[in-house]
């Protein structure tokens, strides 16, 4: 009869070794960096609006959306 043990948590199939090694870490690029800053700056804006009157959010939200729009109408006349 064939001795059956417990596997480890980390191991290859009939690896008896242990665990396996870790795998290094891998280089975060500048696009991973660009990422977090936009969650803190987002945290921090959202932080913000929670502790303002809603009617200056939405006027600030308002505001916002023109200037987007504004820079949307520009860019695409600018294409052409």
């Amino acid at each position: 009869m064939a001795r059956r043990g417990r596997r480890l948590l980390g191991t290859r199939g009939g690896d008896r070794r242990g665990p396996t090694e870790p795998t290094e870490p891998t280089e975060e690029g500048p696009e991973m960096v660009s990422v977090i800053a936009a969650y803190v700056v987002l945290g921090i804006l959202l932080g913000a609006v929670a502790h303002l009157p809603v009617s200056a959010s939405v006027t600030a939200g308002v505001g916002i959306g023109a200037w987007l729009l504004v820079f949307l109408v520009r860019e695409r006349l600018n294409d052409r």
